[in-house]
């Protein structure tokens, strides 16, 4: 999270952009972590997961403690909720940052 830091933590963001950009996330994750909090789930750290184990169902079931298809089934409901094509990484990328964002942000 080295960047998050050093956009954050320096002050390079007014407070104004700041609180765009929370915004933004915000809306981004309102589903999953509505979803989250309903269900007792962890989506939002499924996503972290799996972009940290460079999309790979076998690397991210194993460091979650997961079996492969209860990964799958977590991914797919994702999918679902934000309606992201599972081959948009770029999208999948905007919300890795968005959750980033946010934790920093927040503290």
């Amino acid at each position: 999270m080295e960047i998050y830091q050093f956009l954050f933590r320096d002050g390079l963001l007014q407070d104004s952009d700041r609180k765009k950009l929370l915004d933004y996330c915000e809306n981004k994750l309102y589903k999953l972590e509505q979803y989250d909090r309903e269900n007792a789930t962890a989506l939002q750290e499924t996503v972290l997961a799996y972009y940290k184990n460079g999309f790979s169902v076998v690397h991210t079931a194993k460091a979650l403690g997961l079996h492969r298809n209860s990964l799958r089934y977590r991914l797919q409901k994702i999918w679902d909720l934000l309606q992201l094509d599972p081959n948009d990484y770029m999208g999948y990328l905007e919300l890795v940052n968005c959750l980033l964002v946010r934790r920093m942000i927040q503290g």
